[in-house]
């Protein structure tokens, strides 16, 4: 993280503190106006931290010149005295307890604090006199200070078993921890060179290149919130009052130095380089692509995003064949070229974009490397260029389309192997120049809109009947660090899903894997799976769809298969005759089904028949008593099966009735 964190940040801490608690008098830290400018500490006392529930307290660390009195600068930070939440616990396997408390931030400014960090601070007595001390200095080579145990002793010599970390959590079923995902990022090799922090007179004060990030960005009176978290390891399970009891920890905030920022890195073709201020994608990955509205190449370079968010991206690798195209198009095309090409038949490929995703995968952002001086054209991106040929490509050209509003200006030089470009404009009118040799950039994050995809493990047919439940392993991947409830559904009539609500939280606080169960309704209709539209849906509480999945649903409903055994029936005036029936039971019908007719003329009846039906194998057969008036109107008509259950047969289910006259 270079020459990114050289800003400091005075802090202003809330009035009331909490009241000290235990069997001892607790160490003490002035709690003094901080003095004006840059470069305020923050003191951090711990009190208690073998008990259940720690005491904690922030206070800030002014400078004290004699008994002057200082007036305080103006405040750009406000963090709450009083913690949020605090906890303890000790993880025997390992012998360390973590102590942590969280407090609230806020900005209290008109601008946006970037990158904002709270590092831990080491302050030196100058002159070795501590009558002018304006607050102890901490324990040599440690951010901490006033380390006692239980009885209030000094235990300075064990302040080296103290140290910053990020906050743990505990699993109370195998008794280990683990980072929490939920809290701050505790970053490390920070470039914190030039940040020299205020300290109390008396003292030197210097930070460590370690810290724990607050927010990538915090606007005007936002507020947030922060953990400090402490590990004490190596302590004696046996005897709690062997181990520091109490202690204080500094810190100093810092943010980005915006003025640095802007100068950018210097382009290197075979490297992306620069830093990505989201901790969304703090540990995720960086794929370059041909561009991010449509990414579809092939070629997979990419990278993990430092914890931190710095991103060193090597572009070194001979990029598919797939992915190259020609530089200008060929004779015959809708699309011209005019102007100077050294080889129109040659070939290149042109990566523009690149894509983040946080550790777990989710599609957080895309990302361009935009340059930030010496650009041609303004508001210029840098693009990777691969020319697979052996001698330098030369395009002076301008492309145009007369199918489609399409335009290219080249002007570019491009040596064997990998280029960096500029490129600008649009999709429809794009222009292409060399890159200044003095160009820099940096690199440029925009959060996808937000949203949510799911996947299942497995994508095969989802068989239900009415009733029915079928569980399928689902992964839900957070758009653009989407957070907040969602609604989870198909498109399938009498099709849900349970549950039928999840709730996703901060990236990396919400298991991103979970079993659903789709749920057919007693009276869901039967549906084929072949229709290719069937959808797992995902939706906001107001009912926005926020993504959907393709599946494949098959709802059978228990039905049968029934054919007439005639297609022609006579039926003579005032007489009676017999339709037989035969069924067979599918997708599971198993009990009693209505056979009847439907279609019959005046003066003709038929009276339903009851059988039972189960199957396949088996079937059954119903016979079905026709009777026709003595005044029945003679002459033919259509009749149609009918049953009480869905019926699959595709024909004979119709015949032909003849009423014929009962005279001779």
């Amino acid at each position: 993280m270079k020459n990114i964190l050289s800003t400091l940040l005075p802090v202003t801490a809330g009035l009331a503190l909490l009241a000290a608690c235990g069997p001892t008098a607790a160490p003490t830290t002035p709690t003094v106006t901080p003095a004006p400018g840059l470069g305020a500490l923050y003191a951090i006392t711990f009190q208690g931290v073998t008990d259940k529930a720690p005491t904690v307290r922030a206070s800030s660390v002014g400078q004290h010149l004699g008994t002057q009195g200082l007036v305080a600068g103006p405040a750009t930070l406000t963090v709450s005295s009083a913690p949020i939440a605090t906890s303890a616990f000790t993880d025997p396997a390992t012998r360390t307890r973590h102590i942590q408390a969280t407090f609230q931030v806020t900005n209290t400014t008109a601008a946006t604090l970037d990158n904002l960090v709270f590092l831990p601070t080491v302050t030196t007595d100058t002159d070795a006199d501590p009558g002018n001390n304006g607050a102890p200095p901490t324990i040599t080579g440690t951010p901490f200070q006033s380390v006692q145990y239980f009885d209030g002793s000094d235990a300075a010599a064990r302040a080296t078993t103290l140290a910053p970390e990020r906050a743990r959590i505990l699993n109370a079923a195998t008794g280990t921890s683990s980072d929490d995902p939920g809290s701050n990022p505790f970053l490390t090799g920070l470039d914190a060179t030039g940040i020299t922090p205020t300290p109390p007179a008396g003292l030197s004060a210097a930070v460590q290149n370690q810290g724990w990030q607050v927010s990538p960005s915090l606007a005007p009176g936002q507020s947030t919130t922060v953990t400090f978290s402490v590990s004490e390891q190596g302590i004696d399970l046996s005897n709690p009052k062997a181990n520091p009891y109490n202690f204080t920890l500094l810190v100093t905030a810092a943010q980005d130095d915006p003025s640095t920022a802007a100068s950018g890195t210097a382009v290197n073709p075979g490297s992306i380089r620069g830093t990505l201020n989201d901790s969304a994608v703090y540990g995720g990955s960086l794929r370059l692509v041909n561009g991010v509205s449509l990414p579809r190449s092939q070629f997979g370079a990419q990278t993990v995003i430092g914890t931190a968010g710095a991103v060193n991206l090597p572009v070194t690798d001979v990029p598919p064949s797939a992915d190259l195209t020609l530089a200008v198009p060929p004779a015959g095309d809708p699309c011209k070229y005019s102007g100077t090409v050294s080889d129109s038949r040659a070939l290149f490929a042109l990566y523009a974009g690149l894509l983040a995703s946080s550790a777990d995968g989710d599609p957080v952002a895309t990302v361009q490397e935009t340059i930030v001086s010496h650009a041609k054209v303004n508001g210029a991106i840098v693009a990777r260029v691969y020319n697979p040929g052996r001698e330098t490509l030369v395009l002076q050209a301008k492309v145009s389309c007369s199918n489609r509003p399409l335009t290219t200006d080249y002007d570019l030089h491009l040596k064997p192997g990998w280029n960096a470009i500029e490129i600008s404009g649009t999709n429809q009118a794009q222009v292409m120049k060399d890159l200044d040799p003095l160009a820099r950039s940096v690199l440029t994050l925009t959060r996808r809109p937000p949203g949510v995809t799911a996947t299942l493990t497995d994508n095969s047919t989802i068989t239900l009947h009415p009733g029915e439940r079928v569980t399928r392993n689902a992964r839900f991947l957070q758009v653009g660090a989407y957070s907040g409830t969602v609604t989870l559904g198909t498109n399938v009539p009498g099709v849900t899903v349970e549950p039928s609500t999840i709730t996703l939280g901060r990236l990396g606080t919400q298991a991103l894997s979970t079993p659903i169960t789709f749920i057919a309704a007693p009276d869901a209709p039967a549906h084929t799976w072949y229709t290719f539209t069937d959808a797992l849906t995902v939706s906001d509480t107001g009912g926005t769809v926020l993504g959907s999945t393709p599946i494949n649903v098959d709802l059978s409903v228990p039905g049968v298969y029934a054919t007439l055994n005639t297609s022609d029936l006579m039926l003579p005036q005032g007489g009676t005759t017999t339709v037989y029936v035969t069924l067979y039971g599918t997708h599971g019908q198993n009990g009693p089904v209505i056979v009847s007719l439907s279609g019959l003329p005046r003066g003709v009846t038929a009276t339903p028949q009851t059988v039972q039906v189960s199957g396949p194998p088996g079937n059954a057969l119903a016979s079905l008593q026709v009777t026709a008036t003595a005044d029945a109107p003679t002459g033919p008509s259509t009749i149609t099966l009918q049953t009480d259950r869905p019926n699959s047969a595709s024909s004979f289910t119709t015949a032909t009735l003849v009423v014929t006259s009962s005279n001779p």
